[in-house]
């Protein structure tokens, strides 16, 4: 909670906690992961409210200036850095920008992860249109043939207009002035002292005439304060920015010389669903393998295949302890595998999840010789939920 003040992008990470239940190393992750395209964007949306605020303080400050000026408030040059009505001015700014600025964020997240769930279902239709590629790649082809056929006469017209419009150009200049002996007299004409000469005045008055000018100018002196309201807000942010600074550095040598602990009483406790399916172990049979066999023979081959899904899943989450959030997407799931399985585990993990997008994204039919393999493959690469490795 004590980082939240000092992240420059809290909007758009606040979800990231908030929503996805997510902390330590893991939120750290997530956080990399959804600002690798967008995190640019949270820091403008950060950097374009804070000129809000600031832009609305001084307009602020602009307007009751011209209002308490004219009443005769003398109470308003002070010599205070901060008094409370520039406390109360700061709030109002505070208050007014800040759920432009949370909805903002939030938007970007959501676009975010819109564009990261999309992502796996995106590749496999890419493989779907593979011979629409190739088609399009002989069309392209083509017209690059085509482009290259037509661009030279472009060219050399452009050349063309451009050596034209030049030559007009020299055309239309204006020619520099001819020495006649009329233009000589004119010129000796101008230089009379009758057509321009040079006078200085010096006038004197009493001391008195100039203080009262002074004292009437007197009236616009509270121009000068608003330059001195800025100076102490950049003096503020000079100290906030230092702040900053010291707090990093603090937070640094306590995460590198220990006492950061990622693990959380939220973290610890393992989802007992995962993209709408249900993962608890009470949920699922002893023998998954022979239970995935007995459907197939039934000819319900996309349930068996959910059930070695779910089976896998729940051998990931709660045999082997692998923390995975219920924001994280298919690809997602596959990564964090590879810390925990063996590389055969983890190209059999790849087969199922690969077999469940084609089925419950693409709509494709089952292949019932590749799920059958499947299923009697799995007890080899995921044991039973009772046989619990360390």
């Amino acid at each position: 909670i004590w980082r939240r003040p000092f992240d420059w992008m809290r909007s758009f990470n606040t979800p990231v906690m908030q929503l996805e239940r997510q902390t330590g190393k893991q939120a750290g992750d997530r956080r990399r992961t959804l600002g690798l395209r967008f995190g640019s964007y949270a820091l403008a949306l950060q950097m374009l409210g804070f000129l809000f605020e600031f832009a609305m303080m001084i307009g602020l400050s602009m307007l009751l200036l011209l209002f308490l000026a004219p009443m005769g408030v003398d109470n308003l040059e002070t010599e205070d850095m901060w008094t409370w009505l520039d406390t109360a001015i700061t709030v109002v700014s505070f208050c007014v920008i800040g759920p432009f600025y949370v909805g903002g964020g939030f938007s970007l997240y959501l676009n975010r992860r819109i564009i990261l769930e999309a992502w796996d279902v995106e590749l496999n239709l890419k493989r779907l249109r593979a011979r629409v590629d190739a088609i399009s790649a002989k069309a392209l082809g083509v017209l690059l043939v085509a482009i290259l056929v037509v661009v030279p006469d472009g060219v050399y017209a452009a050349k063309e207009s451009k050596v034209e419009a030049e030559r007009e150009t020299q055309v239309e200049r204006t020619p520099p002035p001819l020495q006649t002996p009329m233009r000589e007299v004119a010129v000796e004409v101008v230089k009379h002292e009758d057509f321009g000469s040079e006078k200085v005045e010096q006038e004197f008055r009493f001391r008195w005439e100039a203080d009262k000018k002074k004292s009437e100018s007197s009236d616009f002196d509270f121009f000068g304060g608003v330059g001195e309201f800025i100076a102490s807000v950049l003096q503020v942010l000079g100290w906030m920015l230092l702040a900053v600074i010291l707090g990093t550095l603090v937070y640094l040598i306590w995460r590198t010389f220990g006492g950061y602990t990622p693990d959380t009483a939220i973290g610890k406790q393992a989802p007992k669903v995962l993209f709408g399916l249900n993962i608890a172990p009470e949920t699922l049979p002893d023998d998954i393998s022979a239970a995935a066999l007995a459907l197939i023979a039934q000819g319900q081959v996309r349930d068996a295949l959910s059930l070695i899904y779910r089976g896998a899943l729940s051998y990931l989450v709660h045999a082997r302890n692998l923390r995975v959030s219920a924001g994280a997407t298919e690809s997602e799931v596959a990564t964090l595998s590879k810390r925990v399985l063996t590389p055969g585990g983890v190209a059999y993990f790849g087969g199922v999840l690969s077999q469940w997008i084609d089925i419950a994204y693409a709509g494709r039919l089952p292949d019932v010789q590749a799920i059958t393999a499947l299923a009697n493959g799995y007890a080899e690469h995921f044991p039973s939920l009772t046989e619990r490795k360390p």
